[in-house]
C-alpha cells in the first residue's frame, strides 16, 4: 500500500523496485519515464473539466499576447494542447510521443538543447514538466526554454520553486493553481 492507502499494482511495484529513491529517478529520468509508459503506468490526469479550463486559459493568454505559435513542453501521451492550431509538441520520452499518435513532434531533453533556432516560438507552455527536472538542472532547462521563446512563458507547475526569475525579459504567466486531489483522475490506462 502507498501512503494514500491505494493498493499498488504489480507494474507500480516493478517501477518502485527499479527506481528506489528520488536520486535514482533524477539520475535516470528518461529511463524512468520510458519505463512508466512501457508498463502502461500513467501519471495523474486532469479531469476533462479541468483540462478544458486549462486549454481555455492558455488560448486566452496566447491571444492576449498576440502569439501565433506555441511550444508545448513535456506533452507526454496526453498532449493537453493537441487541438490548438499552431502548436509544436515536445517530450523526451519517445514512448510517450509514439502513444500520443501525433503526426509530428520533437523528442528532446530540455536540459540539453532543443533542436530549433533561437526565438522560434512566440510562446512556450509547460504543464507539470519542470517540476520533474532535478534541482541541479533547472537553470539549464529554463535557459533553454527562454532561448526558444520570443514573448511568453506559461507555466502550470506543481512545484515550490520560484521559476519566474529564470525567464527575465519574457512575460511569465502562472495562472493556474494545482488542482485538488478531488479534481484529479488517478490510475492506469
Amino acid at each position: 500500500m502507498t501512503k494514500k492507502g491505494k493498493v499498488e499494482t504489480a507494474r507500480e511495484l516493478v517501477l518502485r523496485a527499479l527506481f528506489r529513491t528520488k536520486k535514482d529517478t533524477d539520475k535516470n529520468s528518461r529511463l524512468y519515464w520510458n519505463t512508466r509508459w512501457l508498463l502502461n503506468l500513467q501519471h495523474d490526469r486532469l479531469t476533462s473539466t479541468v483540462r478544458s479550463q486549462l486549454f481555455s486559459v492558455v488560448k486566452e493568454l496566447l491571444s492576449q499576447h498576440s502569439c501565433e505559435n506555441v511550444l508545448e513542453v513535456g506533452c507526454g501521451a496526453i498532449v493537453p494542447l493537441r487541438d490548438l492550431g499552431d502548436a509544436t509538441h515536445l517530450d523526451f520520452s519517445l514512448k510517450a510521443l509514439k502513444r500520443s499518435k501525433l503526426d509530428s513532434f520533437i523528442c528532446a531533453d530540455i536540459t540539453k538543447r532543443i533542436p530549433v533556432p533561437d526565438k522560434t516560438f512566440d510562446a512556450t507552455f509547460s504543464s507539470c514538466c519542470l517540476m520533474h527536472v532535478p534541482d541541479e538542472s533547472i537553470a539549464l532547462a529554463c535557459a533553454e526554454l527562454k532561448r526558444v521563446t520570443k514573448k511568453l512563458i506559461i507555466l502550470n507547475e506543481g512545484s515550490d520553486r520560484d521559476l519566474a526569475g529564470y525567464f527575465g525579459g519574457l512575460v511569465c504567466e502562472q495562472p493556474f493553481q494545482v488542482p485538488q486531489e478531488a479534481e484529479m483522475e488517478v490510475g492506469l490506462r
